[in-house]
């Protein structure tokens, strides 16, 4: 077995939310299928994409679906002017105090730029996607302007 990180996202959570069973979720699997029904790597130049290993986590498998799928789009949906787009997706683990319980945080590094049009396009969506996470005891940090090219953070605990 792969040395991947589990995590219990619904250690204090019900069973089921919104009719939903919570199962573990191979993150890897899901943006590796986000990123291959993307029709933008189809276009020229391609965009430069790497990602680390992504851990799993147990909760509602089609809230991570909409959230890494909407994510890819709102950045591959946008290349900058005249310059190749490029998406790094990096993952670490984190330890939270004061328990010391650990968790973990990922991080999508991109030269997108944020405008007005972006902000209203994919406010409401990215909203909705923060409220199904906390459901799922993670948290999405929208970063504007984007920090040291770090737009999205993903953090898990």
């Amino acid at each position: 077995m792969p040395d991947r990180a589990v995590i219990d996202a619904a250690a204090t959570q019900p069973a089921e939310q919104h009719g939903e069973k919570k199962v573990f979720v191979d993150l890897n699997k899901i943006i590796q299928q986000c990123l291959l029904n993307s029709s933008s790597l189809q276009r020229d130049p391609r965009p430069v994409v790497r990602c680390s290993n992504l851990p799993e986590v147990e909760g509602d498998e089609s809230v991570f679906v909409r959230l890494f799928d909407l994510l890819i789009k709102s950045i591959f949906n946008h290349p900058p002017p005249g310059k190749q787009l490029f998406l790094h997706v990096d993952c670490e683990r984190v330890k939270q105090m004061p328990a010391d319980v650990s968790g973990f945080q990922i991080d999508f590094y991109t030269n997108l730029i944020i405008t007005d049009d972006w902000i209203v396009k994919y406010q409401q969506s990215l909203s909705q996607c923060q409220t199904e996470l906390a459901e799922n005891n993670a948290a999405l940090k929208i970063h504007n302007p984007p920090s040291h090219a770090r737009l999205f953070t993903i953090t898990y605990h």
